[in-house]
């Protein structure tokens, strides 16, 4: 990213209770427009692993822990919203994975934790229309990019704070991307 929309100075270190484990796949981590990589940088923390590297293969049942409520944040037909009146439900903090590629990427990530079958699925309950304008997701329209959904799911495990903080970064970045392209949000 060239220095005029670099957003370094602009990463907050946001302590939470909740601990982020993100699950890159192997074509994402050098994408500048990745946005899950971001939201780890900001919360203290952060596991960051990624998937996909024949040379060194993914571990996914030594990611879960016990002193943890391990979620998978996973749109898929059999999970359920995430919500405060679920999080009252959980007597140890939460470990959220979140899979972090394209959606075909981010499926196949799913489908591989899902045959462990020791994590319960959450997805966020739809709402605002996503603010990333860098890429398309095709077939999607309820799609978020992946720091939104991190923002939105720590809004309701944390507090609304953290999930302003998250999305501030976020439109940050969007907006000096956009405008290094030549355009800027409010064109689109």
């Amino acid at each position: 990213m060239i220095e005029a929309s670099c957003i370094c100075t602009l990463i907050p270190s946001l302590v939470t209770n909740t601990k982020l484990c993100l699950i890159i796949h192997k074509r994402e981590i050098k994408k500048p427009t990745n946005t899950g990589a971001l939201a780890s940088k900001c919360l203290s923390g952060s596991e960051v692993h990624i998937c996909g590297l024949e040379e060194s293969p993914l571990d996914y049942k030594n990611l879960i822990e016990g002193d943890y409520e391990n979620l998978f944040l996973f749109p898929s037909h059999h999970s359920k919203p995430l919500t405060t009146e679920l999080k009252k439900t959980f007597e140890k903090p939460v470990k959220l994975f979140v899979a972090d590629g394209n959606w075909g990427q981010a499926k196949r990530i799913y489908n591989r934790f899902q045959r462990l079958n020791e994590l319960k699925t959450v997805h966020i309950p739809v709402g605002e229309p996503t603010q990333y304008h860098l890429r398309r997701e095709h077939g999607r329209a309820e799609g978020l990019a992946t720091m939104e959904a991190i923002a939105r799911s720590f809004g309701i495990l944390e507090n609304v704070e953290t999930q302003l903080a998250l999305e501030k970064v976020f439109l940050e970045m969007v907006n000096r991307t956009l405008v290094s392209r030549g355009t800027s949000s409010q064109e689109l």
